[in-house]
């Protein structure tokens, strides 16, 4: 069956970057991966590596273009959206990544956490994590390298004697979920949150003076409970110097 587009104040998404560059609106999508891969290279997500230094055995990985149209809340078009994804189900699991889970709170803790909110009067705040997966490192024994975009190649690093090797994750890899709960584990124990036993995606800490505060945490989307403004404008704080987008 084919694919069906979705349609925005008239506007086709396209599927590929064939569509788009076949429709009126491609310099709009052009600037959308340029404004993406810049974002990329700044956050340092990849860095250009010769093919004859690529690790022996190890092979290269594609990637492809996803499009959205953003729109506003009344329903105009805010912004044209290009996200770069790799073919995950290219990588080989043993040898390009090993574990793949993500941190997600359990139901029955998200409910609890309410039930103690309303009768303690804990306030509850949420909180979420952009680009989550662009955010997380690649561990020292992961070593992913793709294929340049055609779309967006550097002049001096040509494609046929330069690829891109992955120093952080990116959407569509199977273990991107593992490794931003790692390092957020990591952002959560330096204001000494610490995982609860019985569920690894509930933080808590408690003061020496007796304050709390519980995170909740659904890979990307975190809840915060406590009654002491003091705990949780440290938490956010701690959110923003290791997160480039937190909102």
């Amino acid at each position: 069956l084919a694919a069906v587009s979705e349609v925005v104040c008239g506007i086709s998404t396209p599927d590929t970057v064939e569509d788009a560059r076949a429709s009126p609106e491609w310099d709009r999508w052009r600037k959308a991966i340029a404004a993406e891969m810049e974002a990329l290279f700044k956050m340092g997500t990849f860095e250009y590596c010769r093919r004859s230094d690529m690790e022996p055995g190890k092979r290269t990985t594609k990637c492809k273009w996803v499009f959205k149209l953003k729109q506003n809340s009344d329903g105009t078009i805010s912004r044209f959206k290009a996200r770069k994804v790799v073919q995950g189900f290219r990588l080989r699991q043993g040898e390009d990544y090993h574990d793949t889970y993500s941190q997600t709170l359990g139901g029955s803790t998200l409910r609890l956490m309410t039930a103690i909110a309303v009768q303690t009067g804990q306030r509850i705040s949420t909180g979420d994590v952009g680009n989550a997966y662009v955010e997380a490192d690649m561990e020292d024994d992961q070593v992913v390298y793709i294929e340049q975009d055609p779309e967006y190649s550097n002049p001096l690093y040509p494609t046929d004697e330069y690829v891109l090797r992955m120093k952080k994750t990116l959407y569509g890899m199977p273990h991107s979920g593992r490794a931003f709960g790692i390092k957020l584990t990591k952002v959560m124990a330096s204001i000494g949150l610490t995982p609860c036993d019985g569920d690894k995606a509930l933080y808590h800490k408690t003061t020496t003076d007796g304050k709390t505060i519980t995170v909740g945490a659904y890979v990307d989307d975190l809840i915060c409970m406590t009654a002491h403004e003091d705990l949780r404008q440290e938490w956010e704080e701690a959110l923003r110097l290791n997160f480039q987008k937190v909102e």
